[in-house]
């Protein structure tokens, strides 16, 4: 490449993988705080933590969302339902806090429950022993 023309071949792009894995256990069950032995006893949720934009309603009216996805033959799925308009309430070294929205149709009506995600990453070392 001179600096004047722009004939640098670029790699062909591979398919890149969003987000990062994490291990969500969830804190609040339908807006319920749920107890210490109810956390221990539900199994944790595993996919990738993805934040991003939405748009919703007629107005398209944007937040912010967290998601947890699973990629199954080539498609992304949820997990669990997505964490609208997160806030991060805690971080440390094992992981982080994050508090939110959650939406659900009940005889068609919208109900909104406050949400609490315990994210803990997925590290290497995890993902090695368990193969």
């Amino acid at each position: 490449m001179d600096g004047t023309t722009n004939k640098h071949k670029w790699p062909e792009k591979v398919v890149e993988k969003q987000g990062l894995p994490f291990r969500v256990i969830k804190l609040r069950d339908k807006g319920r705080r749920i107890s210490r032995q109810e956390m221990i006893d539900a199994a944790p949720f595993e996919g990738l933590l993805l934040f991003e934009r939405v748009g919703a309603g007629a107005c398209v009216r944007y937040h912010s969302c967290a998601s947890l996805l699973q990629s199954v033959g080539g498609n992304t799925t949820n997990v669990c339902r997505s964490l609208f308009d997160p806030t991060m309430e805690g971080l440390d070294a094992g992981g982080l806090i994050l508090r939110g929205y959650e939406n659900e149709m009940i005889n068609g009506d919208l109900v909104q429950y406050i949400q609490v995600w315990l994210c803990k990453p997925i590290l290497e070392g995890d993902i090695a022993s368990r193969a």
